[in-house]
Formats: C-alpha cells, structure tokens, sequence
C-alpha cells in the first residue's frame, strides 16, 4: 500500500514537472559532479526516516539529462505545514550531504544555502499526509524551485 501511495505521489509530482515546463536556468554549471545518485539516494531516505518522526516513507529520483530531483515526503497525518516546511529542507540539505561526501567539490549548505547540488539541479519537492497523497490539492507542500534559488526559499503550499 506505502509503494503504491508514494508511487502516485511521484508521478504526479512528475506530471506536474512536465505541465510547468523546463523554465530558464539561472545559473549554468559547467563543472561535473561525479555521484552515484543511487547510493546518496538510500543513504538520505535511511536518514531522513531515522531523523524525522513524522515522515513515514520517501522517494527521491534523479534525472541527470533534464537536470532536475524529484523528492516526495509522506508523513504522519498529524504533521503540519510548519513541520512539513522543516522536513522539506532537512530532505534537500541531507541529499547535498549526501552527495557531497562522495565529490568534495559540491559547495557544503550552510544557514541560507541548501549546497552545490542546487547550484545546478531543479527541485520538484512534495509534502503530503499521508491521507492526502492522492489529491494534490491538499498537500502541504508542493514546490518547484529553480536551480540556483537556495535556502531563503519559502517552500510553497497547496493548503
């Protein structure tokens, strides 16, 4: 049941992606990163679940061509859009740790920089109770930000 939920979860999250469109870069790299995305990947969904209490299952993709992650929170129903906002950025701060310990070269995050991955990747971020997975409408969170916008990023609602 959790897989099928967070599976819908994910395609609409990418449904959503493809709808709103690629948008301009604001910033380019040039400097490849060398990650085995599927290894920082388990490493930041062990953590984040061992971490935070209200989170109750997460995916995460990656698509290095289009440059973008995916990353998909469902939570305890009783988590509210304070605490949803919080998770939203321990998920994104982890991943770039994550990453980083496997190429020195990602920028570290820092109070108002969720780190280098972001410099170049495009985010698709969902928060939802686990009750709403399945209509978008209700999530808490459901936020596409652009590479290079960083840690002064208000995550945007749907409630």
């Amino acid at each position: 049941m959790s897989k099928k939920i967070i599976a819908m979860l994910a395609t609409t999250i990418v449904l959503l992606t493809l709808l709103i469109g690629c948008g301009n870069e604001t910033v380019s790299s040039t400097q490849a990163i060398n990650i085995d995305w599927d290894k920082a990947i388990v490493s930041t969904k062990e953590d984040i679940l061992k971490q935070e209490k209200m989170i109750q299952d997460v995916f995460i993709s990656v698509n290095q061509d289009e440059k973008t992650i995916v990353i998909t929170l469902a939570c305890n129903n009783a988590i509210n859009q304070n605490a949803a906002a919080e998770a939203a950025d321990t998920a994104v701060r982890r991943l770039n740790a994550n990453a980083q310990m496997q190429d020195s070269s990602i920028k570290s995050g820092s109070k108002d920089y969720w780190g280098g991955i972001w410099d170049t990747y495009k985010l698709q971020i969902g928060v939802a109770r686990k009750t709403d997975v399945e209509n978008s409408d209700k999530w808490l969170i459901n936020d596409l930000v652009q590479p290079g916008v960083q840690g002064n990023h208000k995550f945007n609602g749907s409630k």
